[in-house]
């Protein structure tokens, strides 16, 4: 039996495949390398493992080897050493669910965000952004800044004001407490989910608007070929807000081909074809 692993920085799915059918499905904390130090897995998924031959884990902020050996280390120190683990990025689980062994361009926008263009076997060029701190342009802690952003400087529609005023139901203390003190990363992004429920309203859609045109002239654009202009997309963000990116994606004259929630399904494919040849 192995398992395959989709892990974010908010959930993982760990799905345990034997003899290229699916036996179980366990769902669990997320872990991000980059800013946390800890992954919490339950006894019930550790002792599952038990039973496994090979894991491969597609984790969220694998850049390098540095967030590579950390993710290693975490797994390995709990397990049996004859257990194979072979850690790899979400960017590499997005291209394998999106184009199998074909290539093309891919972009995540989940919690974060990252561009990158996959020859049919691995990431060959990438367009990586600076962190929740700094960037992760289009993503959910993008669109969660922002909302954030224009409500507490006044920079939306008085109509805007008031929803969210009874939406957010906090005060400015209150919430700067809040994402200061937990996950901040995951807790900006929350505030994006929002955006969804009121996606039709002037105010919304220039929210999404600005940060989808800020990801593709920052991110897309510097990386994509001129006459290679399509690109796939992962992630629950691009989902949720999928005509709003397809309408900005046409304004820089980009085609989006796919668009998929969650790649675990297709990564089951690819591992199940291709590891059974």
């Amino acid at each position: 039996m192995i398992a395959i692993v989709d892990c974010g920085a908010t959930k993982s799915e760990w799905v345990f495949i034997q003899e290229s059918k699916v036996c179980d499905r366990i769902i669990e904390a997320g872990f991000n390398p980059n800013n946390q130090s800890s992954w919490e897995l339950s006894p019930i998924l550790m002792d599952k493992l038990r039973d496994v031959q090979g894991i491969s884990l597609y984790v969220a902020g694998v850049v390098g080897t540095l967030q590579r050996d950390k993710v290693l280390q975490l797994i390995t120190n709990r397990l049996d050493n004859k257990i194979g683990v072979n850690v790899s990025s979400d960017l590499e689980a997005a291209a394998r669910a999106c184009y199998g062994k074909e290539a093309g361009y891919i972009g995540i926008l989940g919690t974060g965000s990252v561009v990158a263009y996959y020859d049919g076997e691995s990431i060959v060029k990438i367009s990586q952004g600076l962190g929740y701190a700094i960037s992760d342009e289009g993503s959910g802690i993008d669109l969660g800044r922002e909302l954030l952003r224009s409500f507490f400087y006044n920079r939306m529609s008085p109509a805007g004001k008031i929803v969210l005023s009874n939406k957010i139901g906090k005060s400015r203390a209150e919430i700067l407490d809040q994402l200061y003190e937990g996950n901040t990363a995951k807790e900006i992004s929350s505030y994006s989910y929002i955006l969804y429920e009121y996606r039709q309203e002037p105010w919304c859609q220039v929210i999404l608007n600005t940060c989808f045109r800020r990801f593709f002239e920052y991110r897309v654009i510097p990386l994509i070929e001129n006459d290679q202009r399509q690109i796939r997309f992962v992630g629950s963000v691009a989902s949720l807000y999928a005509d709003e990116l397809v309408d900005v994606a046409k304004a820089f004259q980009i085609e989006i081909t796919n668009i998929i929630k969650h790649p675990i399904d297709k990564l089951i494919e690819y591992h199940c074809r291709y590891e059974s040849e």
